[in-house]
């Protein structure tokens, strides 16, 4: 019994194996069999019982073809319209593709795929990988969620040279964090809202999403809304009813334009931020939005898109960018954290806001330009915090202060030159300030007032204001630290300080006035200080030089700053200055300026060297052709380049962009603020010999 049994057992093992076998070479077979590749055609001239598998035998409709696809097949669609209709009603056109399916037409503007208001365009599910190429999809009746195409589980999309426009719900839905959508010259356009589920975005994004070029624009909701991961370059985002972009996820954007959102509304931004986003922006414009430029807050009670998000807020970086032009608030944070770096903030709240308002982020703003804004510039309520470094604060206007700290605030090696506001340059009311190594000058107002709070000025130089340049009352408790400060030539006395109710200042180091309301022992006249005009005299910044012979060199007692505002070594001789500015030192010994060897441009043809963007600049002399000179950075604004004088030591050259070669990408380079145009043509003194400059920068020293 026992060898019977085994030899039946034996006998259905070796059965059991060849349909093992059998069945592995079968599916290997089917499977080749499905994943081999075919093309199927359709033309406006076919018909639906052709084989559709050559041009001449082409299917009349793309539902057609799309039933016969299956896995890695491809539909080649001829030039035309095709009016498309789904199978069954309420259900996609082209649905539950969980297959690898490429679609391609004869050109984004010859091939449209009209869905008739049919429900929706493609529906990518889990597993499926669409691909979509030179054409359009257009007139989905949509739902929620619905729109030209869908995405969920880990379905792909790929779509280059694509037109999606008047899709109900949205242009692209991206409906799960796993789902992946890549785009490349996509526009997305006149979404349409469909009641009550609103919407008509053109893209909501739950998943991974890339754009690279292409156009948003147009719709009646947000161009964007993404609470997934995001990355764009080089887009254009404009004219969306709503906000251009609201992110709530990681983004990281380049080279966009965000303009003109917003409609005529007078609340909605251009960017919005908020919860826990992760955002970097670079090299890109947001411009003429309706409101504010781009907004940044934590979770928001009245939202419920914010329910459950980080009341800390978003972790936002701006670099190399241009925020202009707003009727708002340029940058508004309410939370969260901000770094500027090589930005502009220009020609913003020009009918209310500042052109960057702080309410309780923390911000830090390094080598930007803030210019031109309205009503008022930069404003840190009680519970922000504010680092500037490096920063040209200028031509600002307004009913309001330029600076208004009511936080913390940290400024060094900047420039507030030549603002017009109906109040003062900067004022101090409650908070925690500290400024070193910056100029505050030429403003048609007060220069700085404290009322309350903790001010602190190392190696500040105030001159030319209008108005006082400092000023003081005792609203309430305040403390004033000065340290080797020079206040000079202020149109209405260098300080207020003599008043029954003005504070006492701790005065440490040696503080010149060219007046008595500072009541400094060490005074000076307005000649005998021999301060000169606001200039480029190299750094990121203008600066008052101290001419030869100023009592305020080597003047400087107790600790004195590594770098003066433009990063030169201090001292220069047995002491530091009084000031911001360290006389005897060269431009050129700048750890920022450009080396010879890697940042050069080459002279074209014969040029003059201006002291500034044009011929109403003084003029050095004539570079010429084929000179190779040390690129020191790239102008605000755009068009010429500042370099180093051939001969001159110190001095700069702007030289239009046009009559140069270079290999550099201006995006590389620092910003150099435009200097003021002179009123008279200075006679250039070849400078002193530079003494070395330590290339290690300390931003926080701070002269006790």
């Amino acid at each position: 019994m026992k060898n019977r049994i085994t030899g039946f057992a034996g006998s259905n093992k070796r059965l059991l194996m060849l349909v093992i076998v059998g069945g592995i070479l079968l599916a290997a077979c089917a499977a080749s069999e499905r994943h081999e590749q075919t093309i199927w055609y359709v033309a406006t001239t076919g018909s639906d019982s052709n084989t559709c598998a050559e041009p001449d035998l082409a299917c009349r409709t793309i539902v057609e073809a799309f039933r016969r696809a299956d896995a890695d097949d491809q539909i080649n669609i001829a030039a035309g319209t095709y009016a498309e209709v789904a199978r069954y009603e309420d259900y996609s056109v082209f649905a539950n593709i969980d297959f690898d399916l490429r679609v391609v037409g004869a050109g984004a503007n010859e091939t449209i795929i009209d869905l008739g208001n049919t429900y929706a365009g493609f529906y990518v599910l889990g597993g499926g990988r669409l691909r979509l190429e030179d054409l359009t999809v257009q007139n989905a009746r949509g739902n929620s969620p619905g729109g030209c195409i869908m995405v969920v589980g880990n379905g792909e999309v790929n779509a280059e040279n694509v037109n999606l426009t008047r899709c109900l719900y949205a242009g692209i839905v991206i409906n799960d964090p796993a789902s992946q959508v890549n785009l490349v010259n996509v526009s997305i356009t006149e979404s349409v809202v469909r009641e009550p589920y609103g919407a008509g975005a053109g893209i909501y994004n739950r998943g991974n999403l890339t754009i690279e070029g292409g156009e948003i624009s147009r719709n009646p909701n947000q161009g964007i809304s993404s609470t997934g991961i995001l990355e764009i370059n080089g887009t254009l985002i404009e004219d969306n009813l709503l906000e251009g972009l609201f992110i709530s996820g990681e983004a990281t954007l380049s080279g966009l334009t965000v303009q003109d959102n917003g409609g005529d509304l007078g609340h909605y931004d251009g960017i919005v931020i908020l919860g826990g986003a992760a955002v970097e922006l670079s090299d890109s414009l947001v411009t003429a939005n309706d409101a504010r430029g781009i907004h940044i807050y934590g979770e928001d009670p009245f939202n419920p898109l914010t329910d459950g998000l980080p009341a800390s807020g978003p972790r936002v970086s701006i670099l190399n960018s241009m925020i202009s032009d707003h009727r708002g608030d340029g940058i508004f944070i309410a939370a969260g954290t901000l770094t500027l770096n090589g930005t502009t903030l220009q020609g913003n709240a020009y009918e209310w806001g500042r052109a960057l308002d702080n309410r309780e982020g923390f911000v830090e703003i390094r080598n930007s330009h803030i210019t031109g804004n309205g009503t008022g510039t930069i404003q840190i309520g009680p519970d922000g915090e504010m680092n500037i470094f490096e920063t040209t604060i200028d031509d600002n206007s307004g009913d309001y202060q330029t600076i208004f700290n009511e936080g913390t605030m940290n400024m060094q090696n900047t420039l507030v030159a030549n603002n017009v506001s109906a109040l003062r340059a900067i004022e101090n009311d409650g908070g925690d300030m500290l400024i070193a190594n910056s100029t505050i000058s030429g403003n048609l107002t007060t220069g700085i007032v404290a009322f309350r709070g903790n001010l602190t000025l190392s190696y500040v130089t105030i001159a030319d204001n209008t108005g006082t340049g400092f000023a003081a009352s005792n609203f309430g408790e305040i403390h004033l630290l000065f340290s080797n400060i020079l206040v000079a030539r202020n149109g209405l006395g260098d300080c207020n300080l003599s008043n029954p109710d003005a504070p006492d200042v701790i005065l440490a180091g040696v503080n010149i006035a060219t007046d008595h309301g500072c009541t400094f022992p060490t005074m000076y006249s307005a000649d005998e200080i021999l301060l000169d005009a606001l200039a480029d005299n190299g750094g990121s910044t203008l600066t008052h030089a101290l001419l030869p012979g100023s009592p305020a060199m080597d003047a400087a007692t107790g600790t004195c700053l590594e770098v003066d505002q433009r990063f030169v070594a201090r001292p220069v001789g047995p002491a530091c200055d009084v000031g911001a500015y360290e006389a005897g030192a060269s431009a050129t010994s700048l750890e920022l300026t450009a080396t010879p060897e890697t940042d050069t441009l080459i002279v074209k043809e014969d040029f003059p060297c201006y002291t500034g963007p044009g011929p109403q600049y003084n003029t050095l002399s004539t570079l010429k052709a084929g000179t190779q000179l040390p690129i020191v950075g790239y102008s605000f604004g755009g068009g010429w380049f500042v370099v180093s004088h051939p001969t001159l030591q110190g001095s700069n050259c702007w030289i239009d962009e046009d009559f140069v070669e270079t290999t550099v990408s201006v995006g590389d380079l620092r910003l150099i603020a435009v200097p003021p145009k002179p009123t008279s043509t200075p006679t250039p003194e070849k400078e002193e010999e530079p003494t070395a400059c330590p290339t290690q920068i300390n931003n926080e020293g701070v002269c006790q």
